[in-house]
């Protein structure tokens, strides 16, 4: 059985997928990494609540990201993404049907879950900015236009689980 250490971390390298062997602050390295924190913390997500319609939701947009990370360490385009991001407008558009009209700039607060969404949505923001400044090859524009469909579904899902335990306690 091969061992969890290479030792290679030592010396400040890593191995991406394919074998190649980049420096761990290589742009790749530094966005799949901001890709693994975005993921990881949509995992807190799901952990803090179970709602059934944004459970779904949630681990469809985990298995993407996943998927977004591998195209980025081979630097090839992402399977399917105009599916991928259309999926997430539909989800905005399901989940922004059902809260109030937006009026005013709101708080990052709510419920824990909602305090969840909104920090997964800052995180989801750092990323695409990071895309943009950093990681400029031919996945660039597809990975920022999922990641900008991304913040947008956080947002209104965080407002939807809060309109919907204010609902409830009504």
């Amino acid at each position: 059985m091969a061992k969890i250490y290479t030792r290679e971390g030592d010396e400040g390298f890593t191995t991406r997928v394919g074998g190649i062997h980049l420096k761990k602050n290589h742009n790749i390295i530094k966005m799949c990494g901001a890709l693994d924190e975005l993921n990881c913390y949509i995992g807190v997500v799901l952990a803090s609540h179970y709602h059934a319609d944004t459970y779904t939701t949630l681990l469809t947009v985990q298995k993407d990201l996943f998927d977004l990370s591998l195209a980025v360490q081979e630097e090839k385009d992402v399977k399917n993404i105009d599916g991928k991001v259309a999926y997430l407008e539909s989800q905005i558009d399901f989940y922004d049907a059902k809260n109030d009209p937006l009026d005013e700039f709101i708080h990052p607060t709510g419920s824990k879950a909602c305090a969840h969404l909104h920090y997964a949505r800052a995180i989801c923001r750092r990323v695409e900015i990071m895309t943009i400044e950093r990681f400029l090859c031919k996945i660039n524009s597809s990975l920022t236009r999922y990641l900008n469909r991304l913040g947008d579904l956080l947002f209104v899902m965080a407002r939807y689980l809060n309109y919907d335990k204010e609902r409830k306690i009504k």
